[in-house]
């Protein structure tokens, strides 16, 4: 979990209710947890509230476990919150939730024709995100691409509800065009209706830099052939285009020149190469398995950190040693990398690195480059075991808990996971240990680390959940991290530990967002 992600944690601390009524409702919840009262309570105390921050994630759980009405409650708030009049607020609450209302609807079995009839907000949007999620895509959150085939019944409105989106499309700007007609030749994809998809495809304008972003399961419903003929005019995004049709092509020697042709592209943007996407570039040649190649490129991208100019070449020479780390480049190659970088830190904090079209001037110590190169650098030498170096460049970060989830990563080799542990516990206290224990176990479990890794995160799971309870303002983001490790591993017993630690630990905080956040992990569980 990268530094952003934490800060997500303390989104609505300050939210704690002031409503003591409220909260003596409660009595039986605080003894007997359940999923309706946690959730319950919840809604309660954020409907008290005179209004809510913007991008709430209760509002689309509380749709989620169908209590739509709920949801659109509480984006009203947020819309309110914002400064928006009654109608306005009222109008946006709706466009929110539309998309709810119609899956719960086709779910029920409401012909498609009679739900968008219902539904005014409806738009190529809308129809959109409803069909993922009838697809069980995951649209609210991180994606995901389920093994098991839907349903025939989900696979025949998805392919109607592609058909609307041309409808839409149709009548729609050039711009709304060529995202509508992608969104429907997604879905045709996703359905397995190759033709459909491409025909979908053709019917978006022909224009100059005009870039096609299409996932790699409709590039290959497709042709990666058709794909590239289609993408031709991408004009500065070509190298974007060029890198999602390596990724997408089964063929490895074909696979491996558009790897080549993507990494040069990215290298010749001016006015200096994008070491950031090349790094991204090594990685996915890795993750196809190109091994002598991608550890080729990863050289070129060193070769290139030191010869060509750049306005931040720290990160040039960072992003090489990562591409390095990745490819498995001899350590003495990465060390190089990491030195140069090192070498290029600026001695004082205040100078001024360049200057933002909107920001002004960028001072080194100042705007986030100093702490996110120590970071990166620190990670890196984790990586290698070269652990005193990695604590040297910690030092003095502020924010040391959310530094500290960005440097533990699972590329990381489990030997060295102790002592870096170690480390981290001079500056956090106990609970922020357990959080970022277990952030790196839950990290583990999703990037499907080695078997070390996995047993290594189980085994922090299970002594977290079998200790002493927690408390605190990141118990609950804790206890959804040891709950996700759980889920991952099959491990019934330490998940129904997990739901219960959740919802003491939402009942403990008292704040509106845990508590549906935990009833909503709770319905989960029951529906799958």
């Amino acid at each position: 979990m990268g530094a952003g992600g934490f800060a997500i944690v303390f989104l609505a601390l300050f939210l704690a209710s002031d409503s003591p009524d409220i909260d003596a409702g409660f009595t039986a919840c605080k003894a007997t947890p359940s999923k309706t009262c946690l959730t319950d309570w919840g809604v309660e105390k954020a409907l008290a509230q005179d209004s809510l921050p913007p991008y709430l994630r209760a509002v689309d759980q509380l749709a989620r476990m169908g209590r739509i009405e709920d949801a659109r409650a509480l984006e009203f708030l947020v819309q309110k919150g914002v400064g928006e009049t009654l109608d306005v607020a009222g109008a946006r609450a709706d466009r929110r939730v539309a998309s709810h209302r119609l899956a719960a609807a086709l779910r029920s079995g409401t012909p498609l024709a009679d739900s968008i009839r219902d539904i005014p907000e409806m738009d190529a949007g809308v129809l959109w995100i409803a069909a993922l999620d009838l697809l069980d895509r995951n649209p609210y959150g991180a994606a995901r691409h389920p093994d098991t085939q839907p349903a025939n019944w989900v696979l025949t409105t998805v392919s109607n509800m592609a058909h609307e989106i041309q409808v839409i499309a149709a009548s729609g700007s050039e711009r709304r065009k060529r995202s509508h007609f992608t969104y429907a030749a997604e879905l045709f994809a996703a359905v397995g209706d190759r033709q459909a998809a491409l025909d979908a495809l053709l019917q978006i304008p022909d224009a100059e830099d005009t870039y096609l972003h299409m996932s790699p399961d409709l590039i290959k419903a497709i042709g990666v052939d058709k794909a590239r003929d289609l993408n031709s005019r991408a004009g500065k995004r070509m190298p974007l285009a060029l890198l999602s049709l390596a990724t997408a092509e089964d063929n490895d020697e074909r696979a491996a020149d558009l790897f080549v042709a993507a990494f040069d592209a990215f290298a010749s943007r001016t006015p200096s190469p994008d070491f950031s996407f090349m790094f991204r570039t090594v990685r996915k040649a890795v993750d196809q398995g190109h091994a002598d190649l991608s550890l080729r490129l990863a050289k070129q991208m060193a070769q290139l950190a030191d010869k060509t100019p750049s306005s931040l070449p720290v990160f040039g020479h960072i992003d090489a040693a990562r591409a390095l780390s990745v490819a498995g480049a001899p350590e003495s190659d990465i060390r190089e990398s990491i030195d140069k970088a090192l070498a290029l830190f600026p001695e004082n904090p205040s100078k001024i690195v360049g200057v933002g079209l909107v920001s002004g001037p960028i001072i080194w110590g100042a705007s986030g480059l100093d702490a996110s190169a120590r970071i990166e650098l620190s990670n890196l030498f984790a990586r290698i075991g070269d652990l005193e170096s990695a604590e040297r460049l910690m030092d003095g970060l502020e924010r040391p808990v959310g530094w500290w989830s960005s440097v533990l990563s699972p590329e990381i080799p489990v030997e060295h996971l102790a002592p870096l542990l170690l480390v981290a516990s001079k500056t956090l206290n106990d609970s922020e240990m357990a959080y970022l224990r277990a952030s790196l176990a839950a990290d583990d479990v999703a990037n499907h680390s080695t078997a070390e890794h996995r047993a290594w995160a189980l085994s922090t799971v299970k002594n977290l959940l079998e200790g002493e309870a927690l408390t605190g303002q990141i118990a609950v983001e804790t206890y959804l991290f040891a709950l996700r490790v759980a889920t991952e591993s099959g491990a019934a017993d330490l998940n129904d530990l997990a739901l219960e630690r959740l919802a003491r630990a939402a009942v403990n905080s008292g704040r509106y967002a845990d508590l549906i956040r935990a009833g909503f992990e709770w319905h989960r569980a029951d529906h799958g």
